[in-house]
């Protein structure tokens, strides 16, 4: 669990850590990636001022809705296609 400073957006935090490549200090499980506390402490993470942690994660939402509408479009574009072409 990890806590941060009362200077740090909770989700700010997690958004860094979620996009810092961890490719060198993960271990793989079945199951999930896991990273050792110890790894942990050597990454350095970014800390902007509190009103650009907060843009970050505005603009970090609006992809993600970006990308939601888009996996619907295609979704939807596909379903289209297979419907034309094998009609019952």
């Amino acid at each position: 669990v990890l806590r941060p400073f009362p200077e740090v957006l909770p989700r700010y935090l997690s958004w860094v850590l979620n996009n810092v490549n961890f490719d060198r200090v993960t271990q793989q499980t079945q199951m999930i990636k896991s990273v050792s506390i110890r790894d942990l402490r050597d990454i350095e993470i970014p800390m902007p001022e509190m009103a650009r942690q907060t843009k970050i994660i505005e603009i970090s939402d609006e992809i993600e809705k970006g990308k939601e509408l888009a996996d619907h479009y295609f979704y939807d574009a596909e379903t289209y296609l297979r419907g034309s072409v094998f009609k019952s």
